[in-house]
């Protein structure tokens, strides 16, 4: 187990505990360690430990990462290294187990019971106060306790890791393609499959069958050696999928049909497995055989057979070959495509269907989630509720409603600071956390500045409307970053104009032809200079 403790910065002497694993930095709720600063990114860095080695990866942040000083993108570090992160420095730490002390043995007592003195009780205090990320894990004792373990560990964090690539929904649909494709392969094939042995299984019957024809056409002949005689009529001309349907003796020697006589069967997978049969039969064998050749034919061998007094036994003088192309009669490669084609269609309106009920009922609170905020930013509810029967999300409800409760509500009203006053000192930072947590969620735009009118937030709805990115003016003031001299010239009026402890000012102004109310708050106590500004680009009915 390791430790990160913060040695500088705010929460100075906070230790957090994490194990193997990947151990995410950020200022954004979600991160396993949360560091609340404008000078850290959302997603700032990552700690990746795998055994005892421990790999710090920089997630393009916008003031870097530092490792004992030296700024660094990724980099294998271990205990005694200190990390920079924004106004943070975090030291990490591998705790000692601590030693255990025996009492000095008392003469003539076995056992000696030892009693923590101060110092023990201080470390004990010390490690109550850590900060502990992971809780010690049971080590799984039966096979799905692995089987989960093994999931959650090793397969779980490539998906997690899409979310930070892609949106939820272009993931949602890859998965419900690859599963609507994997779906096909697994329930189309077998009924496939399951068709062509059944029609393997009749084209060796019916060869079989015109092979026993074949045999009982031609034995009398045989049996009184008048093999001139022997034919197989018109089988190969009447039968467009027989391929071959000859009458030979036991030496491969062709005795029907007529045009073939006296030739012998040296070639193909008829020879070799005639010549496999004949050994059958020698070794005793009487009944035929049906066999599924390689090259996709159906061959089908029946015994001739004659009574030999002398032996008093049947035995074998020759046999009967029939070979059917089972091509002809199974379904082609397009009719193959032909049934995938109507099955990925059909499961695709399917697949469709459900992907838009999952992604409408899972977008579904989000949205009544921001119009609730909205209302409670206005002062028509106190707070947020939880209409949806979704458990894994109550602590995001609690956490939300547990923001909005520390956001003074007079302010962000619009109806002024007259009964508002700010105890201490605020500083910049004390301005931009609340409104972070707000810009990410709400449809309007806000933008936080400074006691120097300096850029210190915006969101991304702000980001959309003005095209400008905070990484680019983040320190800049507004009239400095902004392209549009209209609007710098009605930010420069409204800064004139507002007071703290006063009324918010507001103003309308079009950007790109679509018209906005644009709201100006100074925070800050009553008769005292502004400790920062909050702008609040609303978009008007209608526009």
């Amino acid at each position: 187990m390791y430790k990160l403790t913060i040695i500088s910065g705010p929460n100075r002497g906070t230790s957090y505990g994490f194990q193997d694993g990947e151990v995410s930095i950020g200022r954004q709720m979600g991160n396993t360690v949360v560091l609340v600063s404008p000078s850290v990114s959302k997603r700032h860095c990552v700690l990746v430990v795998q055994n005892d080695e421990i790999i710090l990866r920089d997630h393009g942040s916008s003031n870097g990462t530092f490792v004992n000083g030296i700024l660094t993108r990724s980099k294998t570090i271990g205990p005694g290294d200190r990390i920079g992160v924004g106004e943070f420095i975090l030291e990490l730490v591998k705790p000692t187990p601590p030693s255990l002390h025996n009492a000095p043995a008392i003469y003539g007592l076995g056992n000696v019971i030892q009693f923590p003195d101060k110092t023990q009780k201080k470390d004990i205090g010390a490690e109550g106060n850590t900060t502990s990320l992971k809780s010690i894990e049971r080590v799984p004792q039966d096979f799905k306790e692995k089987v989960a373990l093994f999931i959650d560990k090793q397969i779980m964090p490539f998906f997690y890791a899409l979310n930070f690539k892609y949106d939820l929904k272009t993931i949602g649909a890859w998965i419900l393609t690859l599963l609507c494709l994997g779906s096909l392969l697994v329930s189309i094939q077998p009924l496939i499959e399951v068709n062509h042995q059944s029609l393997i299984n009749e084209l060796g019957l019916r060869a079989k069958f015109i092979a026993k024809q074949i045999v009982a056409k031609n034995a009398p002949f045989l049996a009184t050696k008048t093999d001139i005689s022997t034919d197989i009529g018109s089988l190969e001309k009447s039968e467009k999928d027989v391929r071959m349907a000859i009458l030979v003796d036991l030496e491969n020697r062709i005795l029907a049909p007529t045009n073939r006589m006296n030739q012998y069967l040296v070639s193909g997978e008829e020879a070799k497995i005639a010549i496999q049969t004949r050994n059958r039969f020698l070794s005793g064998r009487e009944e035929g055989v049906i066999i599924e050749a390689t090259n996709h034919n159906v061959v089908a061998i029946e015994p001739v057979k004659i009574f030999n007094p002398r032996l008093n036994k049947n035995i074998v003088i020759a046999m009967a070959i029939v070979s059917i192309d089972s091509l002809q009669s199974l379904p082609s490669l397009g009719d193959v495509g032909l049934f995938y084609s109507k099955a990925i269609v059909l499961n695709g309106l399917l697949f469709i269907i459900a992907f838009l009920i999952l992604y409408f009922s899972t977008l579904k609170p989000f949205q009544v989630l921001n119009d609730d905020i909205d209302k409670v930013l206005k002062g028509d509810m106190n707070q947020v509720t939880k209409e949806f029967k979704i458990s894994e999300l109550s602590s995001l409800w609690d956490n939300i409603n547990s923001a909005l409760q520390r956001v003074p509500r007079s302010t962000m009203t619009m109806s002024g600071v007259d009964n508002m006053s700010f105890q201490g000192t605020l500083s910049s930072a004390d301005c931009v956390a609340p409104f972070e947590v707000i810009g990410g969620i709400s449809k309007h735009g806000i933008v936080v500045c400074d006691s120097e009118k300096k850029i210190l937030y915006f969101n991304q709805v702000f980001e959309e409307i003005s095209g400008l990115h905070i990484e680019q003016v983040k320190g800049e003031t507004l009239m400095s970053a902004g392209r549009d001299q209209a609007f710098l010239a009605l930010c420069q009026d409204m800064f004139s104009k507002v007071v703290s402890g006063g009324p918010s000012i507001q103003e309308e102004f079009e950007f790109s032809g679509v018209l906005f109310g644009i709201y100006l708050i100074a925070m800050g106590a009553a008769g005292t200079a502004p400790k920062c500004y909050v702008f609040i680009i609303e978009k008007k009915e209608g526009a």
